[in-house]
């Protein structure tokens, strides 16, 4: 009769850690990007990492920014981006 009650509460316990686990509040890549300040994108195949600031929406990586079509680097050259 123990090991009877004991499968019992091993059963229960799987069962609501099942229900905890299946439950509603986990969160979406977009929620994540919404409430994200700046995203981060990694291109393999060039190996670059571009960054975006969400509010502002310009777009920077290494060594370089863009800010209303224009391409600012750290060297002083200025870019137009068509």
């Amino acid at each position: 009769m123990k090991k009877v009650r004991i499968i019992h509460i091993l059963f229960l316990c799987v069962f609501v850690g099942t229900l905890i686990g299946c439950s509603n509040e986990h969160t979406t890549v977009k929620q994540k990007i919404d409430q994200a300040s700046y995203v981060r994108i990694y291109l393999p195949s060039s190996g670059i990492s571009l960054n975006m600031n969400l509010s502002t929406k310009q777009w920077y990586g290494y060594k370089w920014a863009v800010k209303d079509r224009l391409l600012y680097t750290y060297d002083g050259k200025l870019e137009i981006i068509s």
